[in-house]
C-alpha cells in the first residue's frame, strides 16, 4: 500500500504472511522465580540471589553523596511576589 502524507512524504506498507511449523519441545526442567526483599529473588529450589552487597554499596554511595550535597537555602527576593526560590 502506498500513501502520501499531508506534507508530501510517501510511505509504503507491505504485509506478508507465511506459515512456520511449530515444534513441540519436551520440557524437563522448570524454574519458578519469586521476588524477595532480602535478595532480589528466590527460585523454586530455595536458592537466593546474593545481590545485597551491590545494594549495600549503592546505599553507602548514596549516603556519601547526600552528605556532600549542601542543603538548598530558601531566599526571599524582593519583587517576586513573596515567593521562595
Amino acid at each position: 500500500m502506498v500513501s502520501i502524507t499531508s506534507s508530501g512524504k510517501y510511505s509504503i506498507s507491505i504485509l506478508t504472511e507465511y506459515e512456520k511449523e511449530i515444534k513441540d519441545k519436551d520440557i524437563q526442567n522448570v524454574v519458578g522465580l519469586d521476588f524477595a526483599m532480602d535478595g532480589l529473588f528466590v527460585d523454586s529450589d530455595g536458592k537466593k540471589a546474593n545481590y545485597l552487597s551491590f545494594i549495600d554499596k549503592c546505599w553507602i554511595d548514596l549516603q556519601k553523596n547526600n552528605a556532600n550535597y549542601p542543603a538548598r537555602k530558601k531566599v526571599l527576593r524582593i519583587g517576586t511576589n513573596n515567593r521562595f526560590e
